[in-house]
């Protein structure tokens, strides 16, 4: 856990007097004195509203504490010579812009992966028929999953894969849960959450072929196209 989300997610103590007096003060005190404790006490002073816009955004513990780092980074920088009348709806409007921001860049780059993807995916001409002997089999796969080679979300995506599913349809037909995802009720199918679950499974996809071909050695060209 970095430094700025270790203040914001565990207890720390902070001077008194920072209690009593109101966000612009502190804001104020922070650009004469560029304390980025202050930032840190900010934060968590409205703590409650950037963890639910961003878990709204991200759905990941994980991915929030990256978040908080990133707006950490940003509000030191920010404050330093802003004119704030209020911080609270000048906190929200940043989070919600910086989320937004971040969801573009990331469908740019998933178009990017989708593209490298399908030039470099070991299953784009596969055309083996997967019997026991086959080290990519069902059975054999499952054998691989048994003796922690491969995860258990590893194994679902690959053994989807291999079956001649596309990484969309194998996000469409996997559980959240073997994702990794636990989506409140209804959050499962808006776009931002199956743009995840394909993120999610190209990620699993990558990682398996690559302890698959740490497996297999040199037989690994056998059975993946590269």
């Amino acid at each position: 856990m970095n430094r700025a989300a270790m203040y914001f997610f565990e207890k720390v103590s902070y001077p008194s007097q920072w209690e009593e007096l109101a966000d612009e003060a502190l804001i104020e005190q922070y650009q004469q004195t560029e304390n980025q404790l202050i930032i840190c006490f900010l934060m968590n002073r409205h703590k409650a509203p950037i963890v639910a816009i961003s878990f709204r955004f991200l759905r990941n513990k994980e991915a929030v504490e990256d978040f908080v780092h990133d707006l950490f980074l940003r509000l030191v920088d920010k404050l330093k010579q802003a004119e704030i009348r209020k911080f609270s709806a000048f906190l929200s409007t940043m989070v919600k812009n910086k989320h937004k921001d971040d969801l573009g860049k990331h469908d740019v780059r998933m178009n990017y992966e989708i593209r490298v993807q399908k030039s470099k995916d070991p299953f784009y001409k596969n055309n083996w028929e997967f019997t026991i002997d086959n080290p990519l089999s069902e059975e054999r796969l499952k054998e691989y999953y048994n003796q922690g080679v491969l995860s258990r979300m590893e194994y679902n995506c690959l053994k989807d894969r291999s079956q001649g599913m596309k990484p969309a349809e194998i996000a469409k037909n996997l559980e959240p849960q073997i994702l990794g995802l636990f989506p409140q009720e209804g959050q499962d199918t808006c776009e931002e959450f199956i743009k995840l679950k394909k993120k999610k499974v190209f990620g699993a996809l990558e990682r398996s072929y690559r302890k698959m071909k740490e497996t297999l050695g040199e037989d690994f060209s056998r059975y993946f196209e590269v």
